[in-house]
């Protein structure tokens, strides 16, 4: 037990660091720092640095699942489900910018090189959404043509996007050019009209 809560004191310790420095800011020596503990207990459970981000990375994509799941459960409508999965999804990167930075990271391993567990672990938030649209097919809320598994990337790209998009600021009230007055009132109209052109 007092190993997986050391473990997990790691994990958060990297997270904040991250959110208040950046990965650049990330250290074992800054880690077992504010950890209060030595380097050689910190290498005890990571090898490296990159090893804690990979399991950032697993984690992350963990509680963005849980996420989407609370979202897709307040609502009985599969349509409102999708659309409330999306916009949990776009508060998750604004809510956490950098360790969405690392979900996304164009460094994150590559899929072949991935044991099936953590592709499984990769493609778990993905996995929920695609649960929702086979069931509106199933229970008639979307065309019956629906592909489930290509809906769900489409839906992907568009959340991801606009999520990243927000991250960088060139979706906000402060851009130079294009100021968006109401971000929130932005995301929730794009939504509408992208969701509704997938599964309509």
């Amino acid at each position: 037990m007092q190993t997986d809560d050391l473990r997990h004191r790691i994990l958060e310790a990297t997270l904040a660091l991250g959110t208040e420095h950046g990965a650049e800011g990330i250290t074992m020596r800054g880690l077992a720092a504010r950890l209060g503990i030595s380097t050689t207990a910190l290498y005890q459970h990571f090898d490296s640095k990159a090893a804690i981000l990979d399991e950032i990375r697993r984690t992350g994509l963990s509680r963005l699942a849980e996420r989407l799941r609370a979202a897709r459960d307040v609502s009985d409508d599969p349509a409102e489900q999708v659309t409330e999965m999306a916009r949990a999804y776009v508060r998750f990167a604004r809510d956490n910018p950098w360790l969405y930075t690392v979900l996304a990271d164009e460094d994150a391993p590559e899929w072949k090189s991935l044991l099936e567990a953590e592709a499984r672990a990769f493609l778990e938030p993905l996995e929920v959404v695609r649960e929702a649209l086979r069931e509106g097919v199933r229970r008639g809320s979307f065309r019956a043509d629906l592909d489930p598994t290509t809906a769900a990337y489409e839906l992907w790209a568009v959340v991801h996007g606009i999520a990243s998009l927000l991250r960088t600021g060139r979706i906000s009230e402060k851009h130079p050019s294009l100021p968006i007055a109401d971000t929130d009132q932005f995301v929730d109209g794009y939504l509408h009209h992208a969701l509704r052109g997938i599964i309509s």
